[in-house]
């Protein structure tokens, strides 16, 4: 049956949503349409001046344990199920009328789940006859629509105006959908009964929206874009100017919110993030965007050039002129103006401007062979911590080691300069530079190098002297202990005072009495913040 006409449909939603206008369309289309609706349902379409038949009056049972069974019963299922092209005389004989629609949404057990009720009253919130129609109706689609969104009302509605029914093709589509519906609903409920029983969670994030991109990271591979279904983030942004993004760009775009949110989270100030090939390249915060913007890119202006940016403010038109002759991938932020988007599709049509919103990830995803790892974000350490660790550690483990103190003025710059390890590749040395109240800067970054000593002698060390010249008012991040005493003396030869790092070396004895002997004050976090 290619088009399927209308004629008897089934309504049972918890999501009422224009649920009266697409049946009143439908009658338009076939006044002799016949509706079957459960309670609730029934009732919206009567206050909207339709005439349902309750599902009880059809099959003659009331609902009954607290409405829990209201939809269970051989005239629904048999009318769902029944093929039109070989059952008709057995449904007759039965007295089972064929349903051509079935319209159904589901409890809202997330919005339970949300409010972390125990799982005493959550499982009220578990559908099974909703999920006995959708399924059936799928399973049936030859023969069935299964409506599953408000989404598709104005679609489907359309369709049956223009060919006086639904096409074979259609309701495979939507099928589709319910049987996607009823998967991540599933997997919702089992997820919440296991972590209510001290096991692990079943780890599903259902991927929608697939996008098909130019190409992945090089020209010869293939690459997509998923949407994680509720939730945020880089996936979710708008594009308001430029060519379409590309697997790096997605990338990148990551890291330099990622790391633009914390600034903002923990500081409370301006950022900006400028990343490269999967690392932080630059970061700043001061008192105007302008002014973040020109200090992340003469970070490391010769890496920032064709870099993917963050900015957790609003992007106006005083940036135009700090841009004008920069080459960036992508501008993400959380907001643009009007002037700065009509200067840049002028100037800058290339150019990609995102917005999105600030929200750190919560769980990470990671591909490997075989499998998926998945891990929580990385712990934000706040400024009364920071704070915290300006003590003495006794134990040696967290907080001043080192017979020097950190004055209380070096906390700021020591919680920026953490934040940039975070998100630059192991190793990762950072080194950071306060250039005025409220303002800091990454003037040396060493990472991605297989040992540590490398990263700073090699990287971070060369590209802050030769930005600053001086090492007064900096701070050298690690985000991983120093195994040895020479990364002690490579930091002292250049007149390094501050050193953060986790600690937990066997040698951090060894290292703590080089700090001391080289009069530089050392603070040993408790905290590793390796990125891959």
């Amino acid at each position: 049956m290619e088009n399927l006409p209308i004629h008897n449909i089934l309504a049972s939603v918890t999501d009422k949503t224009k649920l009266a206008e697409f049946i009143s369309g439908l009658s338009l289309v076939n006044p002799n349409l016949k509706v079957v609706a459960t309670g609730s349902s029934a009732k919206n379409l009567k206050e909207n001046g339709l005439n349902p038949t309750l599902v009880e009056d059809y099959t003659g049972l009331e609902e009954c344990f607290s409405g829990r069974v209201k939809t269970i019963h051989p005239k629904i299922a048999g009318g769902i199920l029944l093929d039109k092209t070989n059952d008709i005389e057995e449904a007759k004989k039965l007295n089972i009328d064929p349903f051509d629609m079935v319209v159904c949404n589901l409890y809202d057990f997330k919005g339970a789940k949300d409010q972390n009720l125990p799982l005493e009253e959550l499982i009220n919130f578990i559908d099974i006859g909703g999920v006995t129609l959708i399924r059936a109706a799928a399973k049936n689609f030859k023969n069935v629509v299964v409506l599953t969104s408000a989404d598709d009302y104005i679609r489907v509605l359309d369709e049956i105006k223009d060919n006086r029914g639904i096409s074979l093709k259609t309701r495979s589509f939507l099928a589709a959908k319910a049987f996607k519906l009823t998967a991540e609903y599933e997997i919702m409920i089992s997820s919440s009964f296991s972590l209510a029983q001290g096991e692990s969670p079943v780890i599903y994030n259902a991927l929608h929206n697939q996008k098909e991109l130019r190409y992945g990271e090089n020209p010869s591979q293939k690459g997509w874009i998923f949407q994680f279904k509720g939730e945020k983030g880089i996936a979710h942004s708008m594009v308001l100017s430029g060519k379409e993004l590309s697997y790096n760009n997605y990338e990148d775009a990551t890291i330099a919110l990622n790391a633009a949110t914390e600034l903002k989270e923990v500081l409370g100030y301006i950022g900006v993030a400028v990343v490269k090939h999967g690392s932080l390249c630059g970061l700043a915060t001061a008192e105007t965007v302008k002014e973040t913007f020109d200090l992340a890119w003469d970070a490391d202006s010769k890496s920032a050039f064709g870099s993917v940016i963050a900015i957790n403010d609003e992007a106006k038109e005083e940036l135009c002129d700090s841009i004008k002759d920069k080459f960036i991938e992508v501008i993400v932020a959380k907001d643009f103006s009007n002037a700065f988007v009509s200067w840049a599709k002028k100037h800058k049509p290339m150019l990609r401007l995102i917005v999105a919103d600030f929200e750190k990830e919560t769980v990470l995803f990671k591909k490997v062979s075989g499998g998926m790892l998945s891990q929580t974000s990385p712990i934000t350490m706040h400024m009364q911590e920071v704070s915290d660790l300006f003590a003495k550690g006794g134990d040696l483990k967290k907080g001043i080691v080192t017979r020097g103190i950190f004055p209380d003025e070096l906390k700021e710059l020591t919680a920026f300069s953490l934040i940039a390890t975070k998100y630059v590749k192991s190793n990762a040395i950072v080194i950071g530079k306060k250039i005025d109240q409220r303002s800091y800067q990454t003037i040396g970054i060493g990472s991605g190098q297989p040992n540590r000593i490398d990263s700073m002698e090699l990287l971070a060390i060369p590209k802050a002297l030769k930005k600053s010249g001086s090492m007064k008012n900096c701070i050298l991040a690690s985000d991983g202990f120093f195994p040895f005493a020479d990364s002690i003396e490579s930091a002292s030869k250049v007149n390094i005072k501050w050193i953060v790092q986790p600690g937990g070396s066997k040698k951090d004895l060894e290292v703590i009495e080089k700090a001391n002997e080289c009069q530089i004050g050392m603070i040993f976090t408790g905290q590793r913040l390796f990125s891959h």
